[in-house]
């Protein structure tokens, strides 16, 4: 039996890019499934929902939802991006909607941060995420997009010396 997975778009933090995910924060990570003519945001499956590292690293994690979080948002918040995974763009004149609805969904970052083993990683690392999930109708569909941890080689290191000449 052949099985066809949808593309769709992804937009973590969409008010920023790059994307930066701190693994020692305890906050929540916003993330949109942008919404398209072949993924509409209001007939998602939320059960179905994983995000995980694309490169297969590490375990899936579930949205926040319920008394675990805020749960869920329909809204136009995000635009597609067209061009290389993960790559930025500038926002447009009328500002972040496109015209359709998006899913806005919250992840724990301490939870991301241990299932993605994010400490493991260097300062300045990008990390290529998907997210799977079903539509109601049993269109499955993927999307990625990509985080950073914040920082620089230098930050981790320490500065020995800061602030001094010699």
């Amino acid at each position: 039996m052949f099985s066809c997975v949808t593309d769709a778009h992804l937009d973590i933090r969409p008010d920023s890019c790059p994307n930066p995910v701190n693994p020692k924060a305890k906050g929540v990570v916003p993330v949109a499934l942008v919404g398209s003519l072949a993924v509409d945001a209001a007939m998602v499956d939320p059960n179905s929902l994983m995000l995980s590292r694309a490169d297969g690293v590490g375990e899936g994690v579930s949205p926040l939802s319920g008394d675990r979080g805020p749960g869920m948002v329909i809204a136009d918040l995000a635009t597609p991006v067209d061009g290389e995974p993960c790559a930025c763009q500038e926002p447009d004149d009328h500002g972040v909607g496109d015209g359709i609805d998006d899913l806005m969904l919250k992840f724990s970052t301490s939870e991301m941060s241990r299932a993605f083993e994010l400490d493991a990683l260097r300062p300045g690392s990008t990390v290529e995420l998907v997210l799977r999930g079903a539509l109601q109708d049993g269109t499955t569909f993927r999307a990625t997009d990509c985080i950073v941890i914040p920082g620089t080689d230098r930050d981790a290191r320490g500065q020995r010396g800061r602030g001094k000449s010699k």
